[in-house]
């Protein structure tokens, strides 16, 4: 379900835009480890914003927790 009735590609070039400003704040990293943790993170936030106004009591859950929860965790959660 693409937020709002937004085409593919608008989403996508507004994704790409986000992407992009994200990685100026990230500190840079080669470690395989990190990479990947932010991988699914990312998967996380993605999942998240794309769900519709009624999720949002459980999304500000989620995010409240210390440590983001893995997204096989925020998967069975919104099931």
């Amino acid at each position: 379900m693409l937020q709002d009735d937004k085409t593919y590609v608008r989403m996508l070039r507004i994704l790409k835009g986000i992407w992009s400003e994200l990685a100026l704040y990230r500190p840079y990293t080669i470690d395989a480890v990190v990479l990947k943790k932010r991988e699914e993170e990312d998967e996380i936030f993605q999942l998240l914003a794309s769900l519709g106004p009624h999720y949002e009591d459980l999304r500000s859950w989620i995010l409240m927790n210390l440590d983001l929860p893995s997204l096989t965790n925020v998967c069975a959660s919104i099931q």
